[in-house]
């Protein structure tokens, strides 16, 4: 049993769950077909900027959702992946 963090919640998943997680993260990572959509508002990395970049494949089905953010304490930065229109991993920095 592995554990999986989505947000501040710990979720149990079976190895072969994780196992299609990685595969699917694999390939959204790998896919340099996908078209990337930028919209900015603010300065880069100024407080209250915000960054989201869209990923979506050539059928327009959103693969990855990047968004960043400036605060008053620095730039977080988080990673939306989808699978067949379904969110499976979140990965937050």
């Amino acid at each position: 049993m592995t554990t999986v963090l989505l947000g501040n919640v710990a979720v149990a998943a079976n190895e072969a769950e994780s196992k299609k997680i990685r595969k699917w993260y694999s390939q959204v990572q790998g896919d340099k077909s996908l078209k990337k959509t930028t919209i900015k508002t603010g300065e880069d990395e100024a407080p209250h900027s915000v960054t989201l970049t869209r990923y979506s494949a050539a059928s327009r089905a959103l693969r990855k959702l990047h968004i960043t953010y400036g605060g008053e304490h620095g730039v977080e930065d988080v990673t939306y992946y989808y699978q067949d229109g379904s969110l499976f991993f979140i990965y937050s920095a």
